[in-house]
Parts: C-alpha cells; structure tokens; sequence
C-alpha cells in the first residue's frame, strides 16, 4: 500500500526513532495513507516541507489496527497515555491514567505496525480532558470518531521497515498546506486560523497556550532546579520551538505536555533529560510560582503581540517572579495588562540607547571614547533631547559595535 511521510527533509532511508517525548504509539517511524494529511505534516509554518512518498509491503507483517475489530476506545486511550508523558491537575487525574492502562493498555509486543487514530493536536487535548474527569467516555469517543484528524501509522520492528520502499518525494507549498494544518487542527469553530491584525493566533487557544507553558515551566523547575528559569526560558527560543508557539501551532500548544515541550527544548540544546513514566502534576503547591509565571509569560507575548525574545528582553523571568505575591490572585488579563503598565512606566523613564549601554557596564563617557560620539550628544539622546531616530547611521553602527547590539535596537 501507498503510504506517506511529511517532513522538513527528504527521508529516504527511514530509522525506528529511540523512545522519545510525544510518540503516541512508542518509537517508529510514523505515516499516513491520507496524502494530504502527509502534507499537512510537512508544513510546521508557511516555508512548507517535503512530501515523502512510499510503498509498504503488508502481505507477512503483523497489524494491530486499533480502529478494527475487538478494539475500543480505552484500548487507544490507555496506549497513548502509556506512550506520553502527561503533566495532570491532580492525583486524582494520575490514578484515573493509571487505572486505564493497568485495564485496557493492549499488547503490543508481537506487532510490526500500530494503525490507529493520531493523538496529537486536538485528540491530546480531548484525552487529558477524559481522564482529569472534564469529559465523560462518550463525548470522547465522539470526539475522536467524529473529528476529521486522520489516522497514523507506525512501523515499529526492522522486519517491517525492511518492507518500506521510498518511491518519490514532492516540494510541499507551505502557503497552502500551513492553512489547512491549523483548519484540521483546531475545533470547528476556531475558523480564525490567523488570529488578527493586533494578536498572532486566535482568543481560543490562548488557554491552552497557558497550560502548557505554565507545565513547562512548572516541569522544569522540579526535574532540573539547579537551573535557572532565565536560562530555561533562553533555551525554549534557542531551540526553535518558541517560534512555532508564538505562532499558534495546534501541534505545539494542544499536542503536547510540558513535560514532552521540556525533553524537545532540552534535546534540541544537546541536554538530556532522563525519561520518567511518572505522570506530571503540574499545579500542586510546590510548582505554583513556576507554574503561574510560564502561563503569565504566554498571556503576555499573546497580549502584547510580541517574540517572546523581546518579551524576555523586557521582562526576565527572575523580575517576573518577584511579582508572584502581588500578583498571583489576580485575574490573568487584569494582571498582564499592570505588568503592561509597569513595563511601559520603566521604559519611558529610560531611552533603549541608556539601557543597553548600562547593561554593558559603560559610563557615558567610556562610550563616547569607545565609539567616537561626543559625551554631549549621548546625554541628549539618552534625555530625549535630541531624536535618536534622526542620528547619522554611523553614530548608530559606531555604538552599536561597542555595545555588540543591532543600531536597530538603539531606536
């Protein structure tokens, strides 16, 4: 059978991946029969991808088609909770997980490939519902059912990756296939898949945009504490995945866990984080500042329409936390717009050119010497005196070097 692949890249000689943080069916390589689902797959933005096409041998290799005959919908649930790492509300959420894989987790072990419905994307979200008690079996049975996200195949043994042959590959026009991701991805009712002119996605997934970054941070702060959440936070735009979140990627923000967000920051910075099979819970007492400061710094960067880089420019999370007590019993949009205020009262009390040079280290007059322009003129600039907008570009790039910023920064 013909079967397909969305990718960033050409992949014509396939691995089974290590157990890696997110996989709902455990490691493999991961198809599709649905060829525009494939292509959705390769279109993480509007760059768009790669489209690898192949054939599948399916005469002697053993499928267990959880769709099929003799399975339910526990069957599927209890495998993919088994497979994810999952951050829950309570204990009581981490019981009911327990409870579902301990009854109903099928037995996989003489199987080359797994065939069933994906869990990424909406269906993750739906199943942490059922099992924190949101949703009861039926509605989400429904959901998965009646939802048209595609079914996902995976090649687990070697026997049967031997059986996969790579026939072609196409270009996959991003502008075109990106749309159609975010259309599949989210709820019907979610048709703004752009968000606006003054928010970069849509009002509806910015709850869930919350949770996971309040899980991340929350993760984070009780697997590896001797790190700091500035540094954390660094490595989130570091490894790329800030981006896509700032997006409004469905597969990012209601397909995964903090905890599965933490391994794929960590991996992508060369850091591994040791694999647990406990499940995450992610609000408790102990994990309340870290957890309400991840969800505050998403409001935010939605809020104010921002890269989160320039979010954390203008705001650390060491500065962010010291606001906690304040803070903390606030609404999140009545809280995020008095950050809005203090932010805006700090800058305007300070010129972009006065705090860039203070977080150099340099005296007025050490910059003047190192760059070449006249004492007086920094003082105007810095006062607002003068328009640094209307300065010469080689002032700006002469303190721009010595700062090691962009002359952009400086207007």
């Amino acid at each position: 059978m013909l079967v397909y692949h969305g990718s960033g890249k050409i992949i014509q000689k396939p691995l089974n991946t290590g157990k890696t943080a997110g996989k709902d069916y455990g490691p493999g390589f991961y198809l599709t029969q649905n060829e525009e689902l494939a292509r959705e797959w390769a279109s993480i933005d509007k760059s768009g991808g790669f489209l690898n096409i192949y054939e599948l041998e399916t005469d002697d290799i053993a499928i267990l088609d959880l769709s099929g005959e003799g399975y339910g919908i526990r069957n599927w649930a209890a495998l993919v909770t088994y497979n994810r790492s999952m951050c829950f509300s309570d204990q009581e959420a981490v019981k009911r997980a327990g409870d579902l894989v301990d009854k109903y987790l099928p037995d996989t072990s003489s199987y080359d490939v797994i065939k069933g419905y994906r869990a990424d994307c909406s269906y993750y979200s739906i199943l942490r519902s059922y099992l924190e008690g949101n949703i009861p079996l039926n509605e989400l049975e429904e959901a998965v059912i009646s939802k048209d996200l595609g079914e996902q195949i995976v090649i687990r043994s070697e026997y049967a990756l031997e059986k996969l042959t790579f026939l072609d590959y196409e270009a996959v026009d991003g502008s075109l296939y990106y749309p159609k991701r975010m259309r599949r991805d989210m709820p019907a009712d979610k048709a703004d898949i752009e968000g606006s002119l003054l928010r970069p996605y849509p009002k509806p997934l910015v709850t869930d945009a919350m949770q996971l970054l309040g899980e991340f941070s929350a993760y984070t702060s009780a697997k590896i504490p001797e790190t700091s959440p500035d540094s954390l936070f660094s490595m989130f735009i570091v490894s790329g995945l800030a981006s896509r979140f700032e997006k409004g990627d469905p597969a990012l923000i209601r397909g995964m866990s903090g905890a599965e967000l933490a391994h794929k920051v960590m991996n992508a910075c060369g850091i591994s984080l040791p694999e647990d099979k406990e499940n995450f819970i992610s609000d408790g007492a102990s994990t309340a500042l870290p957890f309400w400061c991840g969800k505050m710094l998403s409001y935010l960067q939605w809020f104010k329409a921002i890269s989160f880089s320039e979010l954390l420019r203008l705001l650390p999370v060491s500065r962010l936390r010291s606001m906690y007590q304040d803070l903390k019993d606030m609404p999140i949009e009545v809280a995020a717009v008095t950050i809005d205020k203090r932010l805006a009262l700090r800058q305007s009390s300070s010129t972009k050119l006065q705090t860039i040079r203070k977080r150099t280290g340099l005296s007025q007059k050490e910059l003047a010497l190192a760059s070449g322009v006249n004492v007086r003129t920094l003082q105007q600039y810095e006062r607002r005196d003068k328009d640094i907008k209307k300065a010469a570009a080689g002032k700006l790039i002469a303190l721009s070097r010595v700062m090691h910023c962009s002359p952009e920064s400086l207007l």
